[in-house]
């Protein structure tokens, strides 16, 4: 079934075209990665499927209602707060009564094997648990597509590893779309793409 179908999407920042007329269907169940020097419109293509920043020309189409989440590469976490501090917030957006979170919030973080940190204060975490706990939060709503703008920088090649097979687990049958500029390993189903001048294509 596809999920996502971007039609000759384009867009200029002052006076480049990063993104040159790209179309594409992202169909159900299937994580992609997306791989593109620094600057080739990665992360642009990203906030446009997400909706934060518009195409200049063309369109996104999604099939139905669905939920889409998107993990940054920054933590965009609240570094005061514990890790159950913060799933709290995430929930309560989704559940203003809050009932159930308890629950929810013990499930998610021992998917990721994180359920010992849950009283631990993200300042406190080391960078593979913090990205963790990202994932808990993004899981937190159970999101149809999910969108990870370099999910694996800045870890060493144990976290990055940890981290993929996560994903992997806790994401699956989920449309998962990944940017990324490392040669790293990737998911060993995934469906392997490139950004170059502009132009989104099979590697």
């Amino acid at each position: 079934m596809i999920m996502l179908k971007l039609t000759n999407v384009t867009k200029n920042f002052n006076g480049k075209k990063v993104l040159n007329h790209v179309h594409f269907e992202f169909k159900d169940g299937n994580i992609y990665v997306i791989r593109g020097e620094s600057g080739s419109g990665k992360t642009t293509l990203l906030n446009i499927i997400a909706g934060y920043i518009h195409a200049d020309e063309g369109e996104v189409e999604r099939a139905g209602d669905l939920k889409i989440e998107y993990l940054f590469q920054d933590d965009m976490l609240f570094s005061n707060l514990t890790v159950q501090e913060n799933l709290y917030i995430k929930y309560a957006v989704l559940h203003p009564d809050a009932a159930g979170f308890e629950k929810t919030a013990h499930d998610v973080l021992r998917s990721f094997h994180i359920i010992d940190l849950i009283d631990r204060k993200v300042s406190m975490l080391s960078g593979g648990e913090k990205r963790r706990v990202q994932l808990a939060n993004v899981f937190m709503s159970n999101p149809d597509i999910v969108l990870m703008d370099e999910p694996t920088s800045k870890l060493d090649a144990k976290n990055r590893k940890s981290i993929l097979d996560a994903i992997t687990h806790a994401f699956r049958n989920k449309l998962i779309i990944i940017v990324s500029h490392e040669n790293d390993q990737m998911p060993s189903n995934s469906i392997h793409l490139k950004l170059v001048n502009g132009s989104l294509q099979y590697e």
